[in-house]
């Protein structure tokens, strides 16, 4: 059975999010690279959600929420015989 760790490896993405660089022009108004943008928006939506519930920020916390928007997103694709393309957008975060 395929799962999304499996496909897209269980060390997931902490390395490729240290190396990337912004200004925070960018984190206002985005960027050309659209798995860049989804990154800022996933951790303004990340940041919101954590304030609001009064819960404590963290990098592994969001790192795990984006582990979990994979795996989603790859069940998804699965259903849909579109797994090549998750992987191809999840392959850049490793």
């Amino acid at each position: 059975m395929l799962t999304c760790d499996i496909i897209l490896g269980q060390d997931f993405c902490a390395r490729r999010l240290h190396s990337i660089e912004l200004r925070q022009m960018d984190v206002f108004f985005g960027v050309e690279n659209k798995i860049v943008c989804f990154l800022i928006f996933t951790a303004k939506m990340y940041i919101y959600r954590k304030r609001i519930s009064e819960d404590n920020l963290n990098f592994e916390g969001f790192i795990m929420y984006l582990h979990h928007l994979k795996c989603v997103e790859f069940e998804i694709a699965k259903e849909n015989n579109k797994t090549d393309d998750c992987v191809e957008k999840w392959t850049f975060l490793e």
